[in-house]
């Protein structure tokens, strides 16, 4: 039987998690968390905006009211230009009013677009990392490559990586003196089934670095 001989494995990159570009149709990745999170976010900021617009419309309202009061106490006013006074406040009242809601809806959907977007960039490490641990809990220790630019947890990532490339160097080290054993064990006419225990853990442990 040929002796397997010790080799350096370089670092395998996980080929089931490819760094893609963002697209919109790719933006949900973690559905349920960054749904979640964006429309709490959003209806917070729609109650601050319906707020600030009640604010905003009840003073105008009360500053028509008292236009009206004033008027109507203004005996040397025309009343035809009194009544076009009015008009025009309340017509100024329903302007705001409109400006108020299309501005909340804006917000809303601002909000949205924007939430969807930063949480997309914790959800995005978020799953990769996930992938990548469920294949080291597979016995693959594979490397990840890098995150997107932009995206958020590149420390947590980073040392992420550290451990993987120590559990490469370590299953490494392991690796050679098990073939160095092998072939100790060879050399020195061992039992066959000891030679092929080894040998079997020898080719296992070169599977999971080469994964």
């Amino acid at each position: 039987m040929a002796e397997s001989q010790p080799t350096s494995l370089a670092p395998q990159t996980v080929s089931d998690v490819p760094a893609v570009k963002r697209r919109w149709r790719n933006f949900l990745i973690n559905k349920r968390m960054q749904l979640k999170y964006t429309l709490l976010v959003a209806l917070i900021a729609a109650a601050v905006g319906i707020g600030l617009g009640s604010l905003a419309y009840r003073y105008s309202r009360d500053q028509t009211q008292g236009l009206g009061t004033q008027l109507a106490n203004d005996q040397g006013i025309d009343p035809e230009l009194a009544r076009d006074l009015m008009d025009l406040a309340r017509q100024e009242d329903m302007h705001l009013a409109l400006g108020i809601g299309v501005g909340v809806m804006l917000l809303v959907v601002a909000v949205f677009l924007a939430g969807i977007v930063v949480t997309h960039r914790f959800a995005g490490p978020g799953y990769r990392m996930t992938r990548i641990m469920d294949e080291i809990g597979k016995g693959k220790l594979a490397t990840s490559g890098a995150l997107r630019k932009g995206d958020e947890l590149q420390e947590v990532f980073d040392a992420l990586n550290r451990m993987v490339d120590g559990l490469r160097r370590m299953q490494s080290e392991d690796l050679t003196a098990v073939e160095q054993a092998l072939k100790t064990a060879r050399e020195n006419g061992a039992a066959s089934s000891t030679a092929s225990q080894l040998d079997a853990l020898s080719q296992r442990m070169r599977k999971r670095l080469s994964a």
